[in-house]
């Protein structure tokens, strides 16, 4: 008889938690401010489940920009993840920049 194998159930976006990390914010009266951070990543499950996967890349959104939403994508193996720092430019110091997860995608 042959061995049996099992698929992992691929991973959605509900696996996981985005939060806007801030590295720098510097504002300048009624110009607004510029914002710098990246999002950080919160995993619901085992490293072991993630590492099983593979790489696999993720694209969010990030809100709070004066010129509209900004998406960006994400690469990770396991809990090693790669990504850039946004830069935006916001209205006013009293905006929220906010991230929401569009796709996890694993090969």
């Amino acid at each position: 008889m042959a061995p049996t194998t099992t698929s992992l159930p691929p991973l959605t976006p509900g696996d996981f938690t985005l939060e806007p990390k801030t590295h720098s914010k510097q504002c300048f009266g009624s110009a607004g401010c510029v914002w710098v951070g990246e999002p950080a990543v919160s995993y619901k499950g085992t490293p072991e489940t993630m590492l099983s996967h593979g790489m696999c890349s993720m694209t969010y959104e990030i809100t709070g920009d004066k010129s509209g939403t900004v998406t960006e994508t994400l690469t990770f193996v396991g809990t090693s993840v790669t990504m850039h720092r946004s830069v935006l430019s916001t209205p006013s110091s009293k905006t929220k920049v906010t991230i929401k997860i569009v796709s996890v995608s694993c090969p």
